[in-house]
């Protein structure tokens, strides 16, 4: 996934913002979105900040509290992110070409059950 996205300059790290700011079509607060990555809010501060100066984010201060950040995909990043999802959309339809029916039942399945055991809200 990362080198399909490095034509767009960015990684793993970066799209997955804009994925998921776009797939809630609201601004976050930061910390909502660190939590939405699985990730500390200070390891999010670069990323966005990179993400800000590429102009695909933009924030302003939370009415309620200024120190928070309330995180916003831009026009261009709302254009970044469909193309993302589309992109990978290709992909996992390029990966699982060759499946059954049964066979993407099992997979689903099981990786869900994995994905479950990373969430210790869902144990």
């Amino acid at each position: 996934m990362d080198l399909s996205f490095k034509d767009l300059g960015l990684s793993d790290a970066s799209h997955m913002p804009l994925l998921v700011l776009y797939v809630h079509e609201e601004a976050l607060r930061q910390k909502d979105l660190a939590d939405a990555l699985h990730l500390d809010t200070s390891s999010l501060v670069r990323v966005l900040a990179q993400l800000r100066k590429a102009q695909l984010v933009d924030w302003t201060s939370d009415p309620g509290d200024r120190r928070t950040k309330c995180i916003v995909l831009t026009t261009a990043g709302r254009e970044v992110a469909a193309s993302i999802l589309a992109k990978s959309m290709e992909i996992e339809k390029d990966i699982l070409a060759d499946l059954t029916p049964h066979e993407l039942d099992v997979t689903r399945r099981a990786l869900e059950k994995i994905s479950r055991r990373f969430n210790p809200l869902s144990s």
